[in-house]
């Protein structure tokens, strides 16, 4: 498909726009989860509190259901790898305890175009070891 391009793509302003809506979502949303990151609470609850808000603002996600390579469809709106948990972890019941590391990764559509982003973020007092590796 890529060899049929001639030339770069340009979107109009219109398309810009709403590209910019979906990081911002993006963005509004992985804020909304960096504030309920805590020790005690659960990746599961990001993740129900990620999709109403993604619904609030007329947004679905590019991850949840998504199946590559006849794999099964991928369960939740966010990807929350813990500690370490390399990348892609699937929300769960299991409680945030102090000290740990929790990656979120999210994306949203809206008007065609995808957002996605990632953040790092400490579930209460992390070690000096793992804030370095933060930073």
């Amino acid at each position: 498909m890529l060899d049929k391009i001639k030339g770069p793509v340009l979107k109009t302003r219109e398309e810009i726009q709403t590209m910019d809506r979906a990081n911002r979502i993006v963005l509004e949303i992985l804020e909304i989860m960096r504030s309920m990151v805590k020790p005690g609470a659960t990746t599961a609850q990001l993740n129900a509190v990620a999709e109403e808000e993604l619904a609030k603002r007329g947004a679905k996600s590019p991850f949840k259901g998504y199946a590559p390579m006849s794999l099964p469809p991928y369960p939740a709106v966010v990807c929350a790898s813990v500690n370490d948990v390399i990348v892609h972890g699937i929300p769960n019941r299991a409680k945030l305890q102090e000290g740990d590391i929790l990656g979120l990764d999210f994306g949203s559509i809206f008007g065609g175009f995808v957002g996605d982003g990632a953040i790092t973020i400490p579930a209460g007092k992390v070690s000096p070891r793992a804030g370095e590796l933060m930073r």
